[in-house]
């Protein structure tokens, strides 16, 4: 059953590594020394990722720097929208543009955006900021208590609060520190009390993927502030990115909600999902995981929970469940998506299923995705994760980086569907679709996933061992989507 050990045996056998087969020559030697420099740097991240972390507890509490940070997720940054890039989520993970909003109503009907709304016109008048307003009829006898203002006044007042202090980015930015904290705070509290107070309620904790920028310069911005952090502050990477690409990603939790049924709500949890994160903290996001239990522990008994992940968040994901312990509030289910790491978080790729310490998982991972091999690794595969990181950034290293030698298909991680005139592999229906998002990335057909999900929000894998079903190697610019695959497709079986 173990395919993804083999599958690595095969990656060292074509590649050729000296350490495999004592090859000579200049090519080897190299190659050798990547993977030897790999191992030391990845056991000085991890020392480092430990020295961070109690090195930034004791600066921030030194220089008071964590006197605004949510009192539910501490520190977190946010990057300003610039050019081309909008940051889409707030530090809290609260929707902040016109599609971020429309993603959250089809997914929870709106149940957030009346939560918000009513709670910021009340931290608003309470704030004293919504004074000497256009008066109205509605407005002339505002009720002493805002718990007791009506749905037509909040409407009013949070009109000419837009009017005045703008929306989304431009409206938090506006105001005062701890007022941006403690309205968000609110929100999320708010917005959790509402779910355990809905009877047959399921509650869905996204951990979104990495944000790559596309800009070169921004991510060498984004290298060397997490540099300065972590040689000044002590600070390990802090930064929650979601422009629109990764935003998209939260298609799947529509999906899902659909397939739930009931009042579903949701939220992405926000951690520090930048590529400097995967470095800095040895591929293992301990914070995303730290945040999931966070949001999980104001969640009742009693509402149904599921915890979503997509690379890095699929990694967050994996090191909560693996930390969960029986005293403790554990998740419902997990889908894991292209997780960093793979299956079991050592490389292993396929589709498997079953409990992990209580929470009942489906995780799959693409056969040729680079991403299975960001992991702390055991000595030998030092040199196939130094490649898998060049494939995975496309940083164009050619003796790394070569066709003979590549390894997987980056392509299939993160990109998604294009439709190209004239391709063989072009997609027969494209056009019914509004957003070519919705098929999901290359590797990760999201109409599979949805049929795959089916056995786990059944309660499938109740009280079974998580192992291995069976294979993943399907590609979206090679199935044909003028087929129904949601009747059509079968789990592959596992090879033994």
């Amino acid at each position: 059953m173990d395919r993804g050990g083999a599958n690595i045996d095969q990656l060292l056998e074509g590649l050729g590594a000296a350490t495999q087969h004592g090859l000579d020559g200049w090519g080897n030697w190299v190659r050798d020394g990547a993977g030897q420099a790999a191992d030391r740097l990845h056991g000085g991240f991890e020392t480092a990722a430990v020295y961070l972390e109690a090195r930034a507890q004791s600066v921030r509490g030194l220089w008071d720097l964590d006197q605004e940070a949510s009192l539910l997720y501490g520190e977190i940054d946010i990057p300003k929208s610039s050019g081309d890039f909008q940051q889409q989520y707030s530090e809290t993970g609260l929707p902040m543009t016109a599609s971020a909003w429309e993603m959250q109503d089809a997914i929870d009907g709106g149940a957030l955006r009346e939560v918000y709304e009513r709670s910021v016109v009340q931290h608003l008048l309470g704030a004293g900021l919504l004074e000497n307003l256009a008066d109205t009829e509605e407005l002339d006898n505002l009720p002493e208590s805002t718990s007791q203002l009506s749905s037509e006044q909040v409407y009013l007042l949070l009109a000419q609060a837009k009017e005045r202090y703008g929306e989304g980015e431009s409206f938090l930015n506006s105001l005062d520190p701890t007022l941006r904290r403690d309205l968000q705070d609110d929100i999320v509290t708010r917005y959790v009390a509402l779910a355990n107070s809905t009877e047959g309620a399921s509650f869905i904790l996204e951990l979104l993927p990495t944000d790559v920028p596309d800009n070169k310069l921004t991510s060498a911005g984004i290298f060397g502030e997490a540099a300065i952090d972590a040689l000044l502050l002590g600070q390990l990477p802090d930064d929650f990115r979601v422009g629109e690409m990764v935003g998209k990603t939260r298609l799947g939790s529509v999906t899902l909600a659909e397939q739930l049924g009931g009042p579903v709500f949701a939220l992405p949890v926000p951690y520090s999902n930048v590529a400097t994160n995967v470095i800095a903290r040895g591929g293992v996001p301990t914070d995303g995981a730290a945040n999931l239990q966070a949001l999980l522990g104001l969640i009742d008994d009693d509402v149904q929970t599921l915890g979503t992940g997509y690379s890095q968040g699929s990694a967050a994901v994996y090191e909560a469940l693996s930390q969960q312990d029986s005293n403790a509030k554990t998740l419902d289910m997990a889908l894991l998506m292209a997780q960093m790491g793979g299956l079991d978080a050592q490389g292993q790729t396929g589709v498997a299923g079953g409990e992990i310490n209580g929470t009942q998982t489906l995780s799959i991972a693409h056969e040729k995705d680079p991403a299975s091999l960001l992991y702390i690794p055991e000595a030998d595969r030092a040199l196939n994760r130094t490649r898998a990181y060049v494939q995975f950034v496309k940083a164009g290293i050619n003796f790394l980086d070569d066709s003979e030698n590549q390894i997987g298909d980056g392509a299939l991680h993160g990109k998604t569907c294009e439709y190209v005139e004239g391709d063989e592999f072009a997609l027969c229906n494209v056009a019914l679709y509004e957003d070519i998002a919705e098929l999901g990335t290359l590797g990760y057909p999201a109409e599979l996933v949805a049929v795959v999900a089916e056995d786990l929000l059944s309660g499938e894998y109740g009280g079974a061992s998580f192992q291995v079903l069976g294979e993943w190697g399907f590609d979206n610019r090679t199935l044909n989507y003028c087929a129904d695959l949601s009747q059509e497709y079968e789990l592959p079986d596992a090879q033994e």
